[in-house]
C-alpha cells in the first residue's frame, strides 16, 4: 500500500515538474521581446529595479489601467499618466510592448536619472 501511494506522489510531482510554466514564458510574446530589449540597453542591476517597479506598477501588462485621478488613468506597462503621453513613442502605445517600453525607459532616464533612482523614488512617496 505504502508503495503505491508513494508511487502515485511520485508521479503526480513529475507531471507537476513537467507541466510548471516559467514566469517569463506565461507573458506575451510582444512583452517577452521588449524585456529582452531592455535587458540590452542597461546593466542588469538596472533592469532589476525597473522590473521592480513596473511589476509593482502594471504587472508588465499592456492593457494595465490605474484608478482614475484628476490628471487621467495611468496605462500600460510604465503606467504612463495620462497613457496618451505614450504617443510620442508610437501610435501603437495602447496594443504595443515595444513602444511602451521605450516610452517608459526614456521617461525614467529624464525624470529620474535611471531605473534605480525611480525605483528610490516610488518607495519614498509610491509613485514615479
Amino acid at each position: 500500500m505504502k508503495a503505491l501511494a508513494l508511487a502515485a506522489v511520485l508521479t503526480l510531482t513529475a507531471v507537476l515538474t513537467l507541466t510548471a510554466v516559467p514566469a517569463d514564458a506565461r507573458m506575451s510574446e510582444d512583452v517577452f521581446r521588449a524585456r529582452v530589449w531592455l535587458k540590452g540597453q542597461m546593466h542588469p542591476w538596472q533592469f532589476a529595479c525597473l522590473h521592480r517597479l513596473w511589476s509593482n506598477e502594471s504587472g508588465w501588462r499592456v492593457d494595465a489601467r490605474g484608478p482614475m485621478t484628476r490628471w487621467g488613468r495611468a496605462y500600460g506597462i510604465p503606467q504612463a499618466l495620462p497613457g496618451r503621453k505614450m504617443r510620442s513613442a508610437g501610435s501603437d502605445w495602447r496594443t504595443n510592448a515595444m513602444t511602451q517600453v521605450r516610452w517608459g525607459l526614456s521617461y525614467v532616464k529624464a525624470r529620474y536619472g535611471g531605473p534605480c533612482r525611480a525605483l528610490r523614488h516610488f518607495r519614498v512617496v509610491s509613485w514615479y
